[in-house]
């Protein structure tokens, strides 16, 4: 008998979970593959994508159940009492939802939003969860990402059953994925007390020293995105993505009444599922209207950089509401504040992620540039030669990261590096035996100008070992791309290998 195989499918993850569906079906025959949506909305306001992937292929619906759920009106109580671990998360990832953090990201649809109308919707996925779970002891999840809060709920159903849920997390070296059993949680112990042949060292020891020669770090991902100044195509572009959020909010609005009006107790909550739509699409136009400024915005005159510095590259704000790596740190500007008073001596630094370009306010830029000794730079206000990470991290005393990417890149390079959250590399860091030190000690030697920076080097043989685990357990995945355009010939065999590394 063919085990049950639920792939799971959100949002940008549709196309690719499809795609999965068929290389199991064609390559397979141990599993009986099905798509599991996650999340209500994208059949109700997108779909014409759901036909399009899922035509022919075996899938869940999820609104349907999730509706049906709701309207029985007992979800908080009925998994308060049936899982009381699942519930007490929701009550905790509540706190952290990006649609709770208007005062943290500033998205005018997230304000004034109940946070007892969220926590009933969350309720209901997880007892959607349980639905289809319970009688499917025996399947395996797979899935293509690890952040939203529905995959954390989804987890947490999963482990009730005692069923296994496979994910894959970058680890943030080159393009190695991880497979994940656990959203990215406990990997680093698996890591650490892996058997690593020889060959995998040297070849960790050659991309060290390969990275550490690099002239440019930017990834062949990052480099997709890059901000396109002074560009005309990417204004137009942009005009044109205006004018197709004004049709989408018109159309949006009518579907979601559509969908929602023989359900009156179930859309009491349509903004919790489907989003607010109307002041959504006006913040989708308000921040595409930002972009085209800053496009065109002159860049600010900055000739040189302080000799000494502390850098701290913000993180993207709602990437970094994800609680299992932030180490409960919800917003960059909690870091500024904290080292506010140990900055009178030595400039902190701070750049700002580039795809915060649309969402960054000008009010937070004001106000962050007007603090004492912070120097706040941009990709849309700054030029490369300024904002280059490579030189910003190699020139600097300390470099601070909450979860990002630039704290592996920061080790890598041999500077002193502060991770305040919880990626994996920092996790692996820990069990290797590296005191990773705290905020309020590097403060103090700040303050006292003391501060020695060869003393918060990570050991060389820590990240040698941390690459070659990576080497080892990863595999070299252009993810990105294959959410993208998954069937696109060209990438038919790297989705082969992705399917192949999430169910072998």
């Amino acid at each position: 008998m063919k085990r049950k195989l639920f792939i799971v499918a959100k949002e940008v993850t549709i196309p690719i979970a499809a795609a999965v569906y068929d290389v199991i079906l064609k390559e397979e025959n141990k599993f009986k593959p099905e798509i599991l949506l996650i999340t209500p909305v994208e059949e109700i306001i997108s779909n014409s994508l759901i036909k399009k992937y899922f035509k022919g292929r075996r899938y869940i619906s999820c609104w349907r159940s999730v509706r049906n759920i709701i309207e029985k009106n007992n979800s908080i109580n009925e998994l308060k009492k049936f899982d009381p671990n699942t519930f007490k998360l929701i009550l905790n990832e509540l706190c952290a939802e990006p649609n709770q953090l208007f005062d943290l990201n500033r998205r005018i649809q997230n304000k004034n939003n109940s946070p007892e109308l969220q926590k009933f919707v969350l309720c209901s996925q997880a007892i959607y969860f349980h639905n289809i779970l319970e009688n499917n002891k025996e399947s395996l999840i797979i899935d293509f990402d690890v952040y939203d809060v529905s995959r954390t709920i989804l987890l947490s159903v999963s482990n009730f059953y005692g069923i296994e849920y496979r994910s894959v997390i970058r680890s943030r070296f080159d393009n190695y994925y991880l497979r994940t059993n656990e959203l990215g949680k406990n990997l680093a112990n698996k890591m650490y007390s892996l058997k690593i042949e020889n060959e995998y060292f040297s070849q960790a020891k050659n991309e060290l020293k390969k990275f550490r020669s690099s002239k440019d770090i930017t990834s062949e991902v990052e480099k997709t995105v890059l901000i396109p100044k002074f560009s005309l195509k990417a204004s137009f572009s942009l005009l044109k993505s205006i004018l197709i959020y004004l049709y989408l909010m018109i159309y949006r609005v009518f579907i979601g009444n559509l969908k929602f009006y023989k359900y009156p107790l179930t859309k009491k909550y349509k903004k919790y599922i489907i989003g607010n739509t109307v002041p959504s699409h006006i913040n989708n136009i308000l921040v595409l209207i930002r972009n085209l400024f800053r496009i065109w915005e002159p860049f600010k005159a900055l000739d040189a950089l302080p000799i000494n510095y502390i850098y701290f590259p913000m993180p993207n704000t709602v990437e970094n509401s994800e609680t299992r790596f932030n180490g409960n740190i919800l917003s960059e500007r909690l870091v500024i504040d904290l080292f506010r008073p140990s900055i009178g001596l030595i400039p902190m630094i701070c750049k700002d992620h580039r795809s915060m370009i649309q969402d960054r306010t000008t009010d937070f830029i004001r106000e962050t540039s007007m603090i004492n000794n912070i120097i706040y730079l941009s990709e849309w206000t700054h030029k490369w030669n300024i904002v280059n990470p490579l030189n910003l991290l190699k020139n600097s005393l300390l470099n601070i990261t909450i979860a990002g990417t630039a704290g592996l890149e920061s080790a890598m390079l041999g500077k002193s590096t502060l991770i305040l959250g919880n990626p994996i590399y920092g996790e692996f860091f820990k069990v290797s035996g590296f005191n990773l030190f705290n905020m309020e000690e590097i403060s103090e030697a700040l303050k006292n100008d003391n501060f020695i920076s060869e003393n918060f080097v990570v050991d060389e043989k820590i990240i040698i070992h941390y690459l070659a685990a990576t080497i080892s357990l990863g595999k070299k995945i252009n993810l990105f791309f294959l959410i993208k355009d998954p069937f696109n010939k060209k990438y038919k065999n790297e989705i082969i290998k992705l399917t192949n590394f999430l169910i072998k």
